[in-house]
């Protein structure tokens, strides 16, 4: 995750996520049992924000905000290539290249 989001994650910032993360797990593993049952990461962040936790964990938190995030791209990025294949193989033939650019407008 933290790849794909490289300006969120500095050098210091991945020295103390890395050290979060560790205390993290023995925490909410071992200590607190208000997170043994999640069913996913939603679960995950409303028991995050309960529990106060995601000020003790601020760099953890954010790895979870972002993979909440994430989908929502995605899909925007599969709707477009989904226009763009039925715009390209049904029209494509009967278009010159101008009509179809203006065609590919992206929000």
């Amino acid at each position: 995750m933290t790849e794909l989001y490289p300006d969120d994650f500095d050098e210091n910032i991945m020295v103390t996520l890395k050290n979060q993360l560790e205390t993290y797990i023995v925490d909410v593993r071992d200590f607190d049992k208000r997170f043994s049952n999640l069913q996913g990461l939603v679960d995950l962040s409303e028991i995050l924000v309960k529990t106060k936790k995601h000020l003790n964990y601020p760099f953890v938190f954010r790895l979870v905000k972002f993979a909440l995030l994430l989908p929502v791209p995605t899909a925007i990025v599969e709707r477009t290539f989904s226009a763009l294949k039925l715009i390209k193989s049904e029209l494509q033939n009967r278009m010159n290249y101008e009509f179809m650019s203006g065609c590919l407008y992206l929000m």
